[in-house]
């Protein structure tokens, strides 16, 4: 038989690598499979996100999402085969691309030509392959990713940091004052369910939010579901800073009764010690979000890791899913990152010296999710009519952290960051020759919230947090009532928003607030500082993105954007057709006139293909 060697993506940073693994333990592995059509579920998406395509908002069921995702038959005998012939167990995932497998230990390295051992680090341990290991070749071309052999976890976490209050707090009335969210709106709906992924052992306590809702005025005992959550929001397990962050920002700021916290906890099964202790389990989550019957129509995330120390196929499996929540209709918000360029204070695992070229943190850097930024208010909170003075947060301007923002380096930019990007290097030719960052990657953040200076209550104690952490949750509940809103008016889930939000900044761009000052040279507390960094500036720019969204101008003006965004693309697609033009020409100037005049009030466009990843 022959076989391809693979060597491990990541080092061993920080692990020590300690005995043999017992060849009698259970490994609990996952097989990535190719899809058989490998473009067609990303082709789908851009069409469906699309407001001008006549596929707009027509969302998937999980059946019509498993047709696309399909793996060929070929693969699916050869993977079902090997596992066959090693007597391995194994179960299918529902969309038919993944296969869950668990074997011993024993059997797993004979089937991957490795030697397993035990590595710790901390209080943690994990089992890896030593060395390298061999993927078989009957299936080489099929799967692209075990994921439990891959790559080390760096134990590396977007965490709310902790902050003394220099001035009066961001309370909940001060966030709905500033992004003018309703106050009495009940975003409540089947169809409307929020879902807050928390990872790495965090969990949330029942009574530290009825003790958020009382300092903040809230008359309400509404709580959320707990799903694998440690004590399931009991007072039996201590709550942690993180969960309890988006738990209370999502509760205090939406009512709705169709809130879930998913949990996911290293070795939380005891009876397989040996099984991947999925630091960050992405693709466990999102999975589980894409199984549902009903999907939730928004779903935030505060977690990451630096995008150097993720292997390029667990990012390509990641992605899949981010890109299946968007055929389904949901709407994934994931922070920035806290550390500006520096990178967190493990990227040293990267091997790359410090401030050698600008950091990216993933997933916030993945074109298929919407990413948030942070910034912090200047003025009291008292001073409503002086809320326009928010700037981005940084360490250097008494922040605990600094929003991360920048150009991924695995991922490049998609369309409908283009224009904005390309008028940006133009006004900044300095910029637009920079080698510290991937002048064609995709940018993120898309969007900033206020991240600084929240108060947060943890096991009855009140503190204070920094963080795009709580930037995320921000504008996640923000868009959970603008679906709402959608929904009573007959309108569809906003699904993948991305497309969506750039082409409303070109038509509206007062539904935005414009961040115009702040860098993020710096990283978190106590990191070094590089000497340059993106900066905020007028418009459209690589730290603040588009700036903050204001809700009710967002519901205000909804249909008069809409029909605004319609006619842009509507008199473009005319004026670039070929068989459009030469009837125009056939027929005359005057004809041409008129047509041009008729294409540029159509309300719906022909082009499917309108959306799509370029180069740069």
């Amino acid at each position: 038989m022959q076989w391809l060697l693979i060597a491990l993506v990541a080092q061993t940073y920080a692990w020590t690598r300690l005995n043999r693994a017992d060849p009698n333990a259970l490994l609990s592995l996952r097989f990535a499979l190719h899809s058989a059509a490998p473009q067609a579920l990303e082709t789908k998406l851009f069409n469906i996100s699309n407001v001008n395509s006549q596929s707009y908002g027509k969302y998937l069921s999980i059946d019509e999402i498993a047709e696309l995702a399909a793996p060929s038959e070929a693969a699916t005998i050869a993977v079902e085969s090997l596992l066959s012939a090693y007597n391995a167990s194994h179960t299918r995932s529902s969309h038919g691309d993944y296969y869950q497998v668990e074997m011993l230990i024993g059997i797993a390295e004979n089937m991957f030509a490795t030697k397993l051992h035990v590595f710790q680090k901390d209080s943690r341990s994990i089992v890896r392959p030593h060395g390298s290991y061999k993927i078989p070749d009957t299936i080489r071309e099929h799967v692209y990713l075990i994921d439990g052999l891959e790559y080390f976890p760096t134990n590396y976490k977007r965490q709310a940091q902790q902050v003394i209050s220099t001035s009066a707090s961001i309370t909940l009335d001060v966030i709905k004052q500033h992004y003018s969210l309703p106050k009495d709106h009940d975003p409540s709906d089947a169809r409307n369910g929020f879902i807050i992924g928390a990872f790495l052992k965090e969990t949330y306590r029942d009574s530290d939010i009825l003790n958020y809702y009382q300092r903040n005025g809230v008359k309400s005992t509404k709580l959320p579901q707990s799903v694998k959550c440690d004590g399931n929001g009991g007072d039996g397990f201590a709550g942690t800073g993180e969960a309890s962050l988006d738990m209370q920002l999502v509760m205090g700021l939406t009512q709705n009764t169709d809130v879930s916290i998913y949990c996911y906890d290293a070795n939380r099964d005891p009876s397989r010690p040996f099984a991947d202790d999925n630091q960050e389990p992405f693709v466990n989550f999102l999975q589980d979000v894409n199984s549902l019957e009903i999907p939730p129509s928004v779903v935030s995330i505060s977690y990451a890791d630096d995008e150097c120390a993720i292997p390029e196929a667990y990012i390509t499996a990641l992605d899949k899913e981010f890109i299946k929540a968007g055929l389904r209709g949901t709407t994934v918000v994931v922070a920035s990152g806290d550390n500006g360029v520096v990178g967190s204070i493990l990227v040293s695992f990267c091997g790359e010296p410090l401030c050698s070229r600008y950091q990216t943190g993933y997933p916030s850097s993945s074109p298929f999710v919407l990413s948030v930024g942070a910034t912090q208010i200047l003025n009291s909170p008292s001073q409503v009519d002086k809320f326009n003075k928010e700037i981005a947060v940084s360490t250097d301007t008494s922040g605990a952290i600094t929003t991360g923002s920048g150009y991924s380096w695995y991922a490049n930019r998609p369309e409908y960051q283009d224009k904005f990007v390309s008028e940006y290097n133009e006004a900044h030719p300095k910029h637009a020759k920079s080698t510290l960052f991937n002048q064609k990657g995709r940018v993120f953040p898309d969007v900033v919230a206020v991240g600084h200076d929240i108060p947060i209550y943890v096991n009855d104690r009140l503190q204070f947090t920094d963080g795009t952490s709580a930037s995320a949750p921000i504008v996640g509940a923000l868009l959970n009532h603008v679906n709402k809103y959608r929904l009573d008016n007959g309108l569809n889930l906003l699904g993948f928003i991305n497309p969506y939000l750039y082409k409303l900044y070109e038509v509206c761009p007062g539904i935005f607030r414009d961040i115009t000052v702040g860098n993020n040279k710096c990283g978190g507390r106590g990191q070094t500082c590089c000497s340059t960094g993106f900066e905020a500036g007028t418009g459209w720019d690589p730290l603040t993105g588009l700036g903050a969204i204001k809700y009710q101008e967002f519901v205000d003006n909804m249909m008069k954007c809409e029909a605004l965004m319609h006619k842009k693309q509507s008199f473009v697609g005319a004026s670039i057709t070929k068989h459009n033009v030469t009837a125009y020409v056939a027929l005359g100037i005057v004809l041409l006139a008129a047509m041009i005049a008729v294409f540029a009030t159509r309300t719906t466009v022909q082009d499917d293909t309108a959306y799509k990843l370029v180069d740069g």
